[in-house]
């Protein structure tokens, strides 16, 4: 739960979301347009915290997106996620790098000869 933040951004448009999990990670994420080809939001993530951004029906199903983009330079971003027909209900969901949410294995190549 810590690593996974749900939003249905009509709901919060203009307002920077209220999280435990996004203020942990110092993220700040504001929702600024929604239509029914996008959703453009802003993002300030500054330690590289956000991992995939994916958009679901009201009924928990992956809308396929036709694509991204992001502009600006420095801390604050605008982001857009570009979709063919947006339903009225869905939600966003952003997935977070945290302690909990990354398993870490050891890893050793013994028998791998390199160039």
């Amino acid at each position: 739960p810590a690593s996974s933040v749900s939003v249905k951004p009509r709901d919060h448009l203009n307002k920077a979301l209220e999280n435990p999990a996004l203020k942990e990670a110092k993220v700040k994420i504001v929702f600024k347009k929604v239509s029914d080809k996008e959703v453009e939001y802003s993002l300030s993530d500054p330690s590289k915290k956000i991992a995939a951004v994916e958009i679901y029906d009201a009924g928990g199903k992956l809308i396929e997106t036709n694509g991204w983009s992001r502009f600006g330079f420095g801390v604050t971003q605008t982001c857009t996620i570009h979709v063919e027909n947006l339903p009225q209900e869905f939600e966003v969901r952003f997935q977070l790098v945290t302690e909990k949410s990354v398993i870490k294995l050891p890893w050793k190549l013994d028998q791998v000869v390199l160039p």
